[in-house]
């Protein structure tokens, strides 16, 4: 049985380096967990070191920055290497090498590199803010402290991908009626526009006294016609009033309430907020967190401001000594039974399986939610957009009605 050299670190994050007999590099990176400790390298006593931690690949010049995409893929293929007995540093390698953009390549080395000079994974990760979210941080530190680097770090892939999904839900859910808004206005700016000016001209030179259907029609275009510059510059200016107001902090969370009351669209951003919550604070909490930074670190994943506030608030309440149920009960940015079970698991110790069926439950209820509002909106439209169409055939036929009459 060959020999083995060894560097690890403890749950406590001290080093460990010696020499261990094993079968292979994976059985001894199962060894090594069995004490609790995490395998960072290791080589055969005698012969080519299997994973050297300066055997990182060269840096190379990319352009296309790291996606959600690209960290979900690397945490993945990091656990199932770990899992498989591959070391720390020949994993962080790895994944330097197969890396979907360079610039993810690239900080994959950053953190090998880090890790190789005796910087626990975690703070490597932290080192770049902006790639690793805090719930992957704290999940990797974690169970850098537990033992269970490669359970966490599969653990985080999968919740990045639910957000991802998550993301892509909601704002398909929102897309159409956005875009079918959006050719309703179009719509009727053209025939306001366009069309009617060209028959109008037509039926006022007949000198005859239109229908007032047909004379509403023709003073609506008249006006926006004859004032389309400055309706056009008005209706520019709230809009990017509206993006700088969202830029400040008070004004975003102004508007992020506002969305939640908004009715149909305001249920998708809730169902959406619950789940995401939910989700990411109970694996937080299973994977040993301290409540207090679960809490900070959930609170960051919330898109919307206006929860992220109702979590902020649970967070200092909680501090303060209450119960975490009566915080996030005390707002509508939550769906209901969100708190009413929390209170349950507080009640019964068991708030991280409570949490993990109150985002199960409340992820079906998104998905049934944005089907029935699709078959919703879309005859809504239909009809909406088929009413300006017939009001303006309807208005133009009568008047042509009343023309040929007279005559």
């Amino acid at each position: 049985m060959p020999n083995f050299t060894f560097t690890a670190r403890d749950k406590h994050g001290q080093w460990h380096n010696g020499t261990q007999a094993a079968d292979s590099a994976a059985a001894l990176a199962l060894a090594i967990r069995a004490l609790g400790w995490s395998l960072v390298n290791a080589r055969p006593a005698e012969g080519a070191a299997v994973a050297a931690p300066g055997s990182a690949p060269k840096r190379r010049i990319g352009i296309l920055p790291p996606a959600g995409l690209d960290v979900e893929f690397g945490l993945r293929m990091l656990a199932n290497m770990l899992e498989g007995g591959v070391t720390l540093l020949a994993a962080l390698k790895t994944c330097a090498d197969q890396a979907r953009r360079v610039r993810m390549g690239n900080i994959w080395i950053a953190v090998h590199d880090r890790v190789a000079g005796g910087m626990p994974f975690a703070e490597a990760l932290a080192r770049h803010p902006r790639v690793f979210p805090q719930l992957v941080i704290q999940l990797v530190r974690a169970g850098e402290l537990s033992g269970n680097l490669e359970i966490v770090l599969e653990q985080a892939a999968d919740q990045l991908e639910r957000k991802r999904n998550l993301s892509v839900a909601v704002v398909s859910a929102l897309m159409y009626p956005t875009f079918a808004t959006v050719v309703a206005v179009g719509v009727t700016a053209f025939l306001l526009i366009k069309i009617i000016p060209d028959i109008s001209g037509f039926l006022i030179s007949q000198g005859r006294k239109l229908p007032a259907m047909t004379q509403a029609l023709i003073s609506t275009s008249q006006f926006v016609t004859g004032y389309f510059w400055p309706i056009s510059i008005t209706l520019g200016a709230i809009f990017l009033a509206l993006i700088i107001i969202h830029k400040w902090p008070p004004g975003a969370l102004f508007i992020d309430r506002v969305l939640l009351h908004i009715p149909l669209v305001g249920k998708i951003f809730r169902l959406a907020g619950t789940t995401m919550f939910a989700r990411g604070f109970g694996m937080l909490l299973e994977a040993g967190v301290p409540v207090l930074a679960a809490l900070d670190t959930a609170g960051g994943l919330m898109k919307n401001r206006a929860i992220a506030e109702r979590v902020d608030h649970a967070r200092r309440a909680v501090l303060a000594g209450s119960a975490l149920a009566r915080p996030l009960a005390a707002g509508r940015e939550f769906m209901p039974m969100l708190p009413r079970m929390v209170a349950i698991g507080e009640e019964t110790g068991t708030l991280s399986n409570v949490l993990a069926k109150v985002a199960n439950f409340h992820e079906k209820q998104l998905e049934s939610y944005i089907k029935r509002m699709t078959l919703l909106i879309e005859p809504i439209m239909t009809v909406v957009v088929g009413t300006i169409v017939g009001f303006v055939y309807l208005a133009f036929f009568m008047a042509v009605y009343s023309t040929v009459g007279a005559g």
